[in-house]
């Protein structure tokens, strides 16, 4: 009913929605949460560990958010312990169900996969993601600062490694190319007053999006984490009604 009725608001109030560049700006992150503690959440979620002694229960909430309309498009609640990768090509296929407009999603630095990124060049959506360090760094350390950059990435059999006991994803890698943008944004900490830089990846190309318009694109992602503040400290989230496991989705679900 909710993928329904977001379908129909998106579908029917298109002219009034707010975009950039034509794309429905959303986002994809994740925040634990403090579940009552009752033995079948306890089973059913997990709990969080401590040294010497036994956390809280817990769980994880994991959106996909409209960054400019304000407004969640899918909802995922699992275990404490539950891939935020699984959740995320989960969120992908919902959003590819639910809206029609194209789409841009921006991920923090945690989420980046090669398996992620084929599933999105796959569905002919638009991403922008963090990119840590360690990451495809054959690549950024090719770039100086505020240099971008677009590389034909292939992968080897060392390389795709990590997928051996998935053939057929692993055969894929090692006989595609994937045309990727690195954009490389020189940055100052405002406590500190160091410079340093952020590498973003992305399929968005320059004509479409320059690096001073990604860097602002960026910057919207920051509105899911306003969200989780909004849901946990103003809502209070975590202070649920009941203890049952449908009375705590009842909740989540009027409150996003």
């Amino acid at each position: 009913m909710m993928k329904d009725y977001l379908s129909m608001i998106y579908e029917n109030d298109d002219a009034s929605l707010v975009k950039l560049s034509g794309y429905i700006v959303t986002a994809i992150d994740g925040s634990n949460f403090i579940l009552p503690s009752t033995g079948e959440n306890t089973e059913k979620y997990g709990v969080h560990d401590r040294e010497g002694a036994e956390g809280p229960v817990m769980g994880q909430l994991s959106l996909v958010y409209d960054c400019i309309n304000k407004l969640a498009i899918d909802t995922c609640i699992g275990e404490y312990k539950h891939s935020e990768r699984a959740f995320t090509a989960q969120h992908l296929h919902e959003l590819k169900e639910t809206l029609r407009q194209p789409t841009i999603t921006t991920f923090d630095r945690d989420y980046f996969s090669i398996r992620l990124v084929d599933q999105m060049m796959d569905d002919g959506k638009k991403f922008v993601m963090r990119m840590a360090s360690r990451n495809l760094k054959r690549y950024s350390n090719q770039l100086d600062s505020a240099q971008d950059k677009t590389f034909d990435m292939i992968f080897n059999r060392i390389q795709t490694n990590p997928y051996r006991e998935d053939r057929a994803f692993r055969t894929k890698l090692m006989s595609i190319t994937y045309p990727l943008r690195f954009v490389k944004i020189p940055l100052i900490k405002p406590e500190t007053g160091e410079a340093y830089d952020e590498v973003l990846l992305t399929n968005l190309w320059p004509e479409e999006f320059s690096l001073a318009e990604l860097k602002e694109l960026y910057r919207l992602r920051w509105e899911i984490e306003t969200v989780y503040n909004v849901l946990k400290n103003q809502m209070k989230l975590e202070e649920f009604r009941g203890v049952r496991e449908q009375l705590i989705l009842q909740e989540i679900y009027c409150y996003v």
